[in-house]
């Protein structure tokens, strides 16, 4: 960030964004893959710093608000999308409610890799499940995003791949009214 910044002349405000959850003002949690960052408070950190306004943002929802804002600009009238990354190690969603990001009370809004579908968690399940056990369970996660949240839309990216997408989407046509059905839309990102 420091190279960035001496490189990039009038920069007034940074956002980065994290693979954790991050409370309102600033501070990372439940963020396993960087366990020192854990109760940091990384937006005062960096503030401090660097001497410039820091928005420190949960990396899936800055994606779900990134594709939201293309999506706008190409004419879509989408209000309500669910966004589901399926990542190497991890499992997150984006939630966009009305055209905006919802994070919850806590921030913790989104953080689909602790639901409890049995008895443990479901980013326990994922990591030792075949590839057929896996899009159910990743479809099960859909479906129940679905079952809360009634998005419009829901987009799939990171390690999803369009057979996936299609055996997810089907999945959730099984066990849902088609009436409630939102639009699935499946993104390449870097994953």
């Amino acid at each position: 960030m420091e190279t960035l910044l001496e490189q990039t002349e009038g920069v007034t405000a940074v956002a980065v964004g994290v693979p954790g959850a991050v409370s309102v003002d600033g501070q990372v949690f439940a963020i396993p893959r960087i366990p020192e960052w854990e109760q940091f408070e990384l937006k005062s950190y960096l503030e401090e710093r660097f001497e410039i306004d820091i928005a420190v943002v949960n990396d899936i929802n800055a994606v779900a608000a990134g594709y939201y804002k293309a999506a706008q600009d190409t004419g879509s009238s989408v209000r309500e999308l669910a966004y589901l990354h399926v990542g190497e190690k991890g499992l997150g969603a984006g939630i966009l409610i009305d055209g905006k990001l919802h994070c919850g009370c806590n921030s913790f809004a989104g953080e689909v890799g602790y639901m409890q579908v049995s008895e443990e968690s479901m980013e326990s399940q994922l990591a030792r499940a075949g590839e057929e056990q896996r899009m159910i369970l990743l479809a099960r996660v859909i479906a129940n995003m679905i079952c809360v949240l009634d998005p419009q839309q829901i987009v799939l990216g990171g390690r999803v791949t369009a057979v996936m997408a299609e055996q997810m989407e089907n999945w959730c046509r099984k066990v849902l009214p088609l009436k409630q059905m939102p639009m699935f839309t499946l993104i390449t990102d870097s994953g």
